[in-house]
């Protein structure tokens, strides 16, 4: 009895980990690729919505997110407003963002309209 008490603790102890899920900002090209997890800070986040900016007039707006002291993420809320009137709004709880990315996908063509994904991204 005491071995499967003790094999359920330890799979509990190393399936309940988070996840190393360092930023991610690819914003390069005709493809933005942003992905925050519970790693992500905050003066990460102020250096991408300035990089967004600047290089795709895109608006990044976190404001509602919430911190902790150490300047990482603890709940994101996330609107991306794009020029021509899309995007849209995505948020993620602590234990959301420790297992899986979110963030918001979008690719720059010439002509038509451009595909944009928010919320969870693999």
């Amino acid at each position: 009895m005491s071995k499967i008490w003790l094999l359920c603790s330890f799979v509990m102890w190393f399936g309940c980990k988070p996840k190393d899920l360092p930023t991610v900002a690819d914003l390069n090209g005709d493809r933005v690729t942003v992905k925050f997890s519970h790693q992500s800070t905050k003066a990460e986040m102020e250096q991408i919505a300035r990089d967004l900016q600047e290089k795709y007039t895109i608006n990044m707006d976190f404001s509602k997110s919430i911190f902790f002291d150490d300047g990482k993420l603890r709940e994101l809320d996330l609107n991306i407003f794009i020029v021509g009137g899309s995007g849209g709004h995505t948020r993620a709880l602590l234990t959301n963002l420790q297992y899986k990315y979110y963030g918001f996908s979008l690719e720059l063509k010439k002509t038509g309209k451009a595909p944009f994904k928010i919320g969870a991204i693999e």
